[in-house]
């Protein structure tokens, strides 16, 4: 399995964490979903699941949608069992989205640090750090766990936390 889709096609990494993580009965397909099959299909990954969910016009169908999702996945070069490597790729999701989006860095942080309390993992745990040292400073306007990170450049170390370890 490769998993050169993560990096090509990054919502992958959150639909299959959420697919994972969430229990079946709770299944719920978004235009979100529609968007995943569109970019699959930009960067070479299609077939006729694929094209069908990029096709669909609205997300009322649920339990063809989540067949359908079923069947993509099945035909991804995906492990769903692979826990870890869908856990960093969820975190690299949700960082990339950040960046682009230019959203809160403690709320990131906060997300991050509940998906390494819920998977520990040692690739995330400077994440935790980072979150209680951006807690501290918010609270204190000083923070002892991290060399380097103040009030005034929290948001901008963190940026380029999050980029340096998308290089990792």
């Amino acid at each position: 399995f490769s998993y050169k889709i993560y990096k090509d096609v990054p919502l992958t990494g959150y639909i299959v964490y959420y697919w994972i993580t969430t229990d079946r009965k709770d299944y719920i397909i978004t235009d979100l979903w529609i968007e995943w099959a569109i970019k699959l299909i930009e960067k070479g990954y299609s077939n006729t699941q694929i094209q069908l969910m990029s096709e669909t016009k609205n997300t009322e169908d649920q339990i063809k949608l989540i067949g359908l999702t079923n069947e993509i996945l099945d035909s991804l070069p995906i492990l769903l069992g692979d826990v870890e490597t869908i856990i960093i790729n969820y975190v690299r999701y949700i960082i990339l989205t950040n960046i682009e989006k230019k959203e809160s860095k403690l709320q990131v942080l906060k997300e991050i640090n509940q998906i390494f309390i819920e998977f520990p993992n040692i690739k995330l745990c400077d994440f935790q750090t980072l979150y209680y040292a951006y807690k501290e400073l918010k609270q204190e306007g000083s923070q002892d766990y991290w060399s380097g990170m103040t009030l005034r450049n929290k948001d901008q170390y963190i940026e380029e936390y999050f980029k340096m370890w998308l290089k990792e």
